[in-house]
């Protein structure tokens, strides 16, 4: 019996330039899946008043160097070239809580293409409380999620630094937050009387003093000199409504958290970053169910009032950091810089080890 010749493996492929134009592509969408899904973290600029991504965080990808041909499966954002069905925008700056920022970010070109967004514990937890206290003029969690409109999976990252935000039902992780519209100025002064906190006279004092800065001229502030606010909502004699007055309230203390932020910036995490699963013996393993309970409820009480939503996946994870790119790797997936690369070599199909 003739012997059966060795089995090789085939590492270039000589003939691929030959191939039609929509199946290199396919093959090209094909291996770029292989590459590990990227964490691109997408932080604030305060310089200069617009989002970005880290460049730090990106994880350099081989396929979208290659030529035109291979990058006809990506798209750009922020700048970036990124798979939409791939990579994972990871959302880790608090002043993402503040509403005008929020729109800004929403504006994004190619923003309805992401499929997977992740939000930092400390971010959702903002917006959980935003939301709780002033129900009327913010989204909920999963109405700032709707906004994704091609989103399929939602990644709630935990680090280490979020085990004391979680480790009592206080901060909602039992359900117990209520959206109450009824809730008034007058309801928590009469909390803080019952509580011993304020006598008559101080409760008299601080009744006036809020009727009078709630019809005070709004102020502009500076979140208003960068972006457009619209007009706060007034009764026909030109009063402030009740939803008018905590929009006021909110505007101003979202001009006071902006000031801080900038003053004292948010620690990001560095380098390529992992979501990785959180296993029985991981120290956060305890915690973890408070935050899928919680994603869960908000979830609920959203497909309660649009019963047309499809949720996205839930997935909670730890946030892992990683490694720091070296100098030669820096903007290696700038998008203007890659689109505009004269050099568009006939592509090969390599074997680029992805991990």
């Amino acid at each position: 019996m003739v012997a059966a010749p060795p089995k090789t493996i085939l590492e270039t492929f000589e003939k691929f330039e030959l191939l039609p134009v929509e199946l290199k592509t396919e093959i090209w969408g094909y291996v770029s899946s292989f590459h590990r899904r990227r964490l691109l973290q997408v932080v604030y600029d305060t310089d200069n008043y617009s989002w970005q991504i880290r460049s730090d965080s990106l994880c350099p990808d081989p396929i979208s160097q290659v030529n035109q041909e291979a990058r006809k499966k990506y798209t750009a954002f922020l700048d970036v070239a990124i798979l939409p069905h791939r990579d994972i925008i990871f959302v880790s700056d608090p002043k993402f809580n503040l509403r005008p920022l929020q729109n800004a970010f929403f504006t994004t070109d190619n923003i309805q293409l992401l499929q997977h967004v992740s939000l930092a514990a400390d971010v959702w937890q903002g917006m959980r409380h935003t939301n709780h206290e002033f129900p009327a003029i913010s989204l909920s969690l999963a109405g700032v999620l709707r906004k994704f409109t091609a989103l399929t999976d939602f990644y709630l990252a935990v680090s280490e630094e979020d085990e004391s935000e979680i480790e009592t039902a206080s901060n909602g992780y039992e359900g117990e937050w209520i959206d109450d519209e009824d809730f008034t100025w007058d309801d928590r002064l009469r909390e803080l009387s019952e509580a011993g906190q304020l006598d008559p006279t101080e409760i008299a004092e601080l009744r006036l003093r809020e009727e009078r800065r709630a019809n005070e001229p709004q102020q502009d502030g500076f979140l208003s000199t960068i972006y457009t606010l619209p007009p706060l909502e007034r009764h026909e004699n030109g009063d402030l409504t009740r939803t008018g007055r905590a929009d006021k309230h909110l505007r101003s203390l979202e001009e006071e958290i902006y000031i801080e932020m900038t003053e004292k910036p948010h620690s990001t995490k560095q380098g390529i970053l992992r979501l990785v699963p959180i296993y029985a013996d991981s120290f956060i393993a305890e915690h973890a169910p408070y935050f899928r309970k919680d994603v869960q409820l908000v979830f609920r009480r959203e497909q309660a009032t649009h019963p047309d939503w499809e949720p996205p996946a839930i997935h909670i994870r730890y946030l892992e950091e990683g490694e720091m790119l070296s100098d030669d790797e820096e903007d290696v997936d700038n998008w203007d810089e890659i689109e505009n690369d004269e050099e568009d070599e006939v592509g090969q199909l390599i074997d680029f080890g992805a991990s």
